[in-house]
């Protein structure tokens, strides 16, 4: 594993805590806002835009279901202010995977991190149960991407191997952005990155673990594409994992 970091400054650890630093990026400023109106997490005809259905209108540029189609210009998905995603079964993509795929440039923007049940945008992974799930998979076959997951709240299953965010790149150039989340209690690392860029700023990763690498965050280049990580003013404390990397690998 090649673990290129491109810039890090205060950093302190205590335990499996540690404090990191980096800048934002500005978004397109002709990027169109996609507004989720209800807390259902399918893709159903029923006059309501849901998160999966924002995330397909994104992908597809195009309705398919209750979502109108974003401008392709980093389009933002804005969750319902106090929102609470209380995921009562698995999520199944189009594709057959269980997760929320994303293959183009879109933010996913939260009302606001808060603590667990407190008002802010709340997505609770807790009915999924082991590694092949995730609630957000990011992948750029189809050419470079710029995913952004910004005040969220992603609360996984405990023990369970899932993973929050999980993303795969091709030698792109992609980049994920984790901007003021907090990402706690997912069994198999809190985001997954392998082959794409990974910037991490003003984020919470918490009691996450992993059944190998990087409890809190594994960054890897597992198929040969060598990405870069920055990680700011961020908190990785009490993630543990079983061979290497409690906080970070």
């Amino acid at each position: 594993m090649k673990l290129r970091i491109s810039k890090i400054s205060t950093v302190a650890v205590a335990n499996t805590a540690a404090l990191i630093a980096v800048g934002l990026t500005a978004r397109d400023a002709r990027a169109a806002t996609i507004s989720v109106n209800t807390f259902a997490w399918n893709l159903v005809k029923d006059g309501k835009c849901s998160l999966p259905e924002a995330v397909d209108a994104v992908n597809n540029q195009k309705q398919n279901y209750d979502c109108p189609p974003g401008n392709g210009q980093n389009d933002t998905i804005q969750l319902q202010a106090r929102s609470d995603y209380d995921l009562t079964t698995v999520y199944i993509a189009p594709s057959g995977g269980p997760y929320l795929a994303i293959a183009k440039s879109m933010t996913i923007a939260g009302s606001g991190t808060l603590p667990v049940n407190g008002p802010g945008s709340y997505i609770n992974a807790g009915n999924y149960t082991n590694a092949d799930q995730s609630l957000f998979y990011v992948y750029d076959t189809g050419g470079k991407v710029t995913v952004t997951f910004s005040n969220l709240s992603l609360v996984g299953p405990g023990t369970q191997e899932v993973t929050a965010i999980w993303g795969q790149g091709a030698g792109k150039g992609s980049t994920i952005n984790v901007e003021g989340d907090v990402i706690q209690l997912f069994g198999y690392s809190g985001v997954a990155a392998d082959g794409l860029n990974l910037n991490v700023v003003n984020s919470d990763f918490e009691s996450n673990t992993s059944p190998d690498y990087g409890g809190g965050i594994q960054f890897t280049d597992y198929n040969g594409y060598a990405g870069n990580l920055t990680i700011s003013q961020s908190t990785l404390r009490e993630n543990a994992a079983a061979l290497s990397g409690g906080g970070l690998f």
